[in-house]
């Protein structure tokens, strides 16, 4: 703590120098209370001034007194705005109050001010990794590390950073110091343990898991991310039962129709069980298949999914009723989550079902896209999709920028099918009137199932089209990272799930550039015109 007297009467300010000299001593021996004590008198004897209500709101968020810490610190902020000690301490303290919006303005005014306090850059960092703006949370942590060298908490929060925008190994690095500063805790295993699974040094990465459980890391914080890992590798009989670890995790969903009884394998024969979504448009897409399987028990089954998905998987049977996630489930004997269903059912490998097409996009909307497309110039019609969802934790690794696919546009005409475009893409979209964004046009997956069959093939990254074309048995040709999606596995060109999926694989990491040069080489060896069935 530091106080310069700047406001009150003569007496009053020795009176509150002295009461803050003894505050500190008392704060040097441990004795928070004793300090927050004098100084709460240091402020009675100069209301106006700031250092003393700064130091006050330090002393009282360390005793987890938050609401009398935010309040000094507000009158400090108040007497001295342009101070960026009294910004930066006053975000750290809203920042413990999760008042995270506030935190950020004065954290962020701190910052711009020149404050030297590593905490608040450490918070500052935290927003914005919450914000998903993790460019900006790297610098802020960078900047707690160069004010306090042995922060480990920001060394450990930069490399977290760092594995989330695809630099992996950098991260490592970061990791090592954490445990030099540290030791290895639970909290560095467990991320040291992604970044080496990003690498695909997987062996490595379970004996950190294991390591972490030794500590006491919760049992389903280390079995789901192993069960990727099981079922990247093709162990799904191991990986299927560790998935289900998923409910248990630290952060996990709740579960939906948790009232209605969980399917466990019972006989269904002329009974009732409703099945539905938990994650991501493409898993509902992968998964909904098993609900031809329960059918063939002699299930009547009901398909509760994502609102924009209802139209497209109503074409898998006539007899199985969907409906929109959030509509009041019907009465049913049975309720499943989708992603149970393979270890419900006993797969593996060889046992995928993967007859296709088990989706059939909609007549009227076929003839409606079929009038809207332009006329075929008799080269290849591509329906392409470089990013999906950017809150993906995977998406910095598994999205392409839309430049690097710009040669495909002097072989094929190209058709953008996702929905979104960010804003770096935007500008070379508006640079390439060769490529024609279709994505404001789709209503919904049923649109894109039909839009998507009136083209040849679909090339896509790791995102909800790749899926729907599976589905419709289309030709397509899925990019993937080094290390992509655990239902893509390794080293192989050929999904289980989909028989017209042809997998691109990035043979270093981040290198775009060499996916699309085997893609153009495959489309030469295609022709100019259309892409034989698959």
């Amino acid at each position: 703590m530091h106080l310069s007297m700047n406001s009150g009467s003569p007496g009053d300010r020795d009176a509150a120098r002295d009461l803050h000299n003894r505050a500190v001593a008392r704060y040097q021996a441990a004795d928070r209370a004793g300090a927050a004590a004098l100084l709460g008198d240091a402020v009675a004897a100069d209301p106006d001034c700031p250092e003393a209500h700064a130091s006050l709101g330090v002393v009282l968020r360390e005793l987890g007194r938050l609401p009398e810490s935010r309040t000094a610190l507000e009158r400090a902020a108040q007497l001295a705005p342009h101070d960026p000690e009294c910004q930066a301490n006053l975000g750290v303290t809203l920042y413990q109050m999760q008042e995270f919006d506030r935190s950020l303005d004065h954290l962020e005014r701190a910052a711009a001010l020149g404050s030297e306090n590593s905490l608040a850059f450490f918070a500052l960092g935290l927003l914005r990794h919450r914000m998903r703006r993790h460019e900006a949370a790297l610098d802020a942590y960078g900047r707690a590390i160069e004010l306090d060298p042995r922060n480990a908490n920001a060394w450990l929060n930069r490399g977290a950073a760092l594995h989330r925008t695809g630099r992996s190994l950098e991260a490592l690095a970061h990791f090592d110091r954490v445990a030099d500063l540290r030791g290895a805790d639970s909290g560095l295993l467990v991320n040291r343990a992604a970044a080496l699974a990003r690498l695909g040094r997987f062996d490595e990465a379970l004996a950190d898991y294991a390591q972490a459980q030794s500590l006491g890391l919760r049992d389903a914080d280390v079995r789901y991310p192993r069960s990727l890992i099981l079922l990247l590798r093709g162990d799904l009989t191991q990986g299927w039962l560790e998935h289900e670890s998923r409910w248990e995790r630290t952060g996990a969903p709740s579960r939906r129709h948790a009232a209605i009884t969980p399917w466990r394998g019972e006989p269904l024969a002329g009974r009732r069980i409703l099945l539905w979504s938990e994650q991501g448009y493409g898993d509902t897409v992968q998964f909904c298949r098993y609900a031809l399987a329960l059918k063939a028990q002699g299930a009547e089954v009901i398909l509760d999914v994502q609102r924009p998905l209802t139209r497209l998987l109503a074409s898998l049977d006539a007899q199985i009723e969907v409906i929109a996630e959030g509509a009041p489930p019907p009465r049913v004997d049975f309720q499943a989550p989708l992603l149970s269903l393979p270890l419900l059912l006993g797969t593996r490998l060889e046992t995928i079902p993967a007859p296709v097409p088990y989706l059939q996009p909609d007549p009227q909307r076929l003839r409606s896209w079929h009038a809207r497309l332009p006329a075929h110039t008799g080269r290849i019609r591509v329906g392409l999709a470089v990013a999906g969802n950017p809150e993906h934790l995977n998406d910095g690794a598994r999205s392409a920028p839309l430049a690097a696919l710009v040669p495909l546009a002097a072989r094929a005409d190209v058709f953008l099918l996702q929905k979104e475009i960010r804003d770096a893409d935007r500008v070379v979209l508006d640079a390439m009137p060769a490529m024609r964004w279709m994505g404001g046009e789709l209503q919904d997956f049923a649109d894109t199932a039909a839009l998507a069959q009136q083209l040849d093939l679909i090339i896509s990254v790791d995102t909800s089209l790749a899926h729907v074309a599976g589905a419709l048995g289309k030709p397509g040709w899925l990019l993937l990272p080094r290390i992509p999606d655990w239902r893509w596995m390794m080293e192989t060109d050929l999904s289980p799930w989909y028989p017209t999926l042809r997998l691109f694989r990035q043979q270093v990491d981040g290198d775009w550039a060499g996916v699309v040069r085997r893609v153009l080489a495959a489309l030469d060896e295609i022709g100019p015109t259309l892409v034989p069935a698959a």
